[in-house]
């Protein structure tokens, strides 16, 4: 699998907050599962994409999806982390 995201900053894998959240589900994936992070500013697609299989993947939300059928049976830990990695990421911004 690859994962493309948008390149990193702060010490994450990323400066997009739904990527750092693709990165932490991949991580929290049984370990035989192989996959390489591709830092990407790709304007045209969607971030994050994964690629596996020859499917391409949009977004956090397909992404978990797909992790959640290609390993129906993860452990207990397993399910909580993406579960808790995939709820929708959200940012507060200040009035001004």
């Amino acid at each position: 699998m690859k994962l493309s995201i948008l390149g990193p900053a702060f010490g994450l894998p990323s400066i997009d907050p739904e990527c750092n959240a693709a990165v932490a589900l991949l991580r929290a994936q049984d370990e035989t599962v192989s996959w390489e992070v591709a830092i990407s500013h790709d304007e045209d697609n969607t971030l994050p994409r994964l690629e596996d299989g020859g499917h391409t993947y949009y977004g956090l939300k397909s992404i978990s999806n797909h992790l959640k059928e290609r390993s129906p049976s993860l452990s207990a830990q397993q399910e909580t982390d993406q579960t808790a990695y995939s709820l929708p990421v959200q940012s507060k911004q200040s009035v001004g």
